[in-house]
């Protein structure tokens, strides 16, 4: 049976999608010869493993740059070669305007209309054969270069991470088709405005129909899970986990694993001054055993960590200026207490 077309509008443009039940991505395959397939091959030969991610300076801050130094940093040694895209390969991509439209119809800030052009980076910059794309706050773990080319299930689009897209692989012709889908269900879409939240509903309605899914925690898992104060845990850093996710949503249990205080002693000198509060103003200190801090009570993102005579800082604020440092410490640590 033939795929069916219809249409839809955004923002004034017209648009015309692939009904539902042709989503799956045997469907999209373009007709290949022996020539393209040769060609194919020997390019594959000389190809290096290659890591994309999207980066765009929305405040001018050295945070953020020193995260995608960090991040660069552990790709390469890890063997791969990096390539960070910005939104000059977005705007060629020829659905740019149709995108920009209808995000300038949101009131979505920058950081959040971002999260939607990566998706026209990627699809514009990558070649016909495909390629991995990582949020640049995952770090590599047990992912090997041999698993750089062939891509997985034969560059079938793959979520690695269920609907995060943190680390996603496919072919051009993948990466466009999920273009597609995102603009066909943003009109429609109700929950969280964001590329991850248009990716559940996606995800959620049509499941292995649209993509490969890897569940949650299967080959992506948070950063910072401890048993004990600087002890990995290392049953969920198994060898299946391709990467570790340093996201803004980790700060916690950098904090009670010990790993964000070590890194302040750590950058600062082991004689620094340092002294935290919880939103009672009472000290946080370790146990006898310095196994887990007493007095965690209360909104744990918002204890005041005093540095020195400096005026104090939230513990999100200190995440933050640690986080690609501590990125950078914990896969080592992972790989020494786990392995």
């Amino acid at each position: 049976m033939k795929a069916l077309v219809c249409g839809i509008c955004l923002c004034g443009i017209c648009v015309m999608i692939l009904a539902p039940h042709s989503f799956t991505s045997n469907k999209l395959k373009p007709p290949g010869n022996i020539e393209n397939l040769v060609s194919r091959e020997r390019n594959l030969l000389h190809r290096q493993p290659l890591i994309y991610t999207f980066f765009d300076d929305l405040d001018g801050k050295s945070i953020a740059g020193e995260l995608l130094e960090a991040w660069e940093t552990a790709w390469q040694d890890a063997g791969w070669k990096t390539r960070v895209l910005t939104m000059k390969e977005a705007e060629e991509h020829p659905m740019f305007t149709i995108m920009e439209n209808m995000l300038n119809s949101t009131t979505l800030n920058k950081y959040e209309k971002v999260c939607f052009y990566r998706w026209l980076a990627m699809a514009d910059a990558v070649p016909d054969e495909g390629g991995w794309m990582t949020d640049m706050d995952l770090f590599p773990l047990f992912i090997s270069t041999e698993e750089s080319f062939p891509l997985p299930h034969q560059g079938d689009f793959t979520l690695h991470d269920r609907h995060i897209p943190d680390l996603m692989s496919g072919s051009k012709a993948e990466w466009n088709r999920m273009i597609d889908l995102i603009l066909r269900t943003w009109p429609s879409h109700t929950g969280l405005m964001s590329d991850m939240g248009v990716l559940k509903e996606i995800v959620d309605n049509y499941g292995e129909k649209i993509a490969h899914i890897v569940e949650i925690h299967q080959e992506v898992c948070p950063a910072f899970f401890y048993k004990s104060i600087n002890k990995v845990n290392c049953e969920l850093y198994h060898k299946n986990i391709k990467g570790v996710h340093f996201s803004h949503f980790s700060k916690k249990e950098a904090f009670l694993g010990g790993w964000l205080e070590a890194d302040i002693m750590d950058l600062f000198g082991e004689n620094t001054k340092l002294k935290i509060e919880n939103l009672d103003g009472q000290a946080v200190n370790k146990t006898d055993d310095g196994k887990a801090y007493l007095n965690v009570k209360g909104e744990v993102n918002n204890f005041k960590f005093f540095i020195e005579d400096n005026d104090p800082l939230l513990m999100r604020q200190v995440y933050g200026v640690h986080r690609a440092r501590l990125g950078l410490k914990f896969i080592k640590t992972i790989l020494q207490q786990c392995t």
